[in-house]
């Protein structure tokens, strides 16, 4: 099985002041997977990069929006991705995907309330 490296810890401020109200339009969340799981047949094993070391990296480079991407190794579940989203003070949207067979009324309306791109 594959292994992916951690992300840098040491995220240097750029050089540039970005706009404001710049966006990183591509990040996953991955677990941490005592929490969120991933699935036992994933391919590759990520380490764990849970939303407040993004958070911490954002603050850093002075990035204010983001789009959550939903990784494969959560497979359908956008736990994960949801809760970033939750917690992100409305600067997160979200890009996953989902099988519709699987959606209840429930998880369908987070879903849309979140913001989804796609």
């Amino acid at each position: 099985m594959a292994y992916c490296y951690p992300p840098d810890p040491n995220t240097r401020k750029p050089r540039f002041t970005p706009p404001a109200k710049s966006c990183d339009t591509h990040f996953h969340v991955f677990g941490p997977p005592e929490v969120f799981p991933f699935l036992s047949t994933h391919e590759y094993t990520p380490p764990a990069a849970p939303l407040e070391h993004y958070r911490k990296m954002l603050a850093v480079i002075g990035i204010e929006r983001a789009v959550v991407v939903q990784p494969s190794v959560h497979g359908l579940d956008n736990s994960a991705t949801l809760d970033a989203i939750k917690n992100s003070h409305g600067n997160f949207r979200k890009s996953t995907f989902g099988c519709p067979q699987k959606r209840n009324p429930a998880a369908q309306a987070s879903h849309l309330a979140a913001g989804p791109l796609g």
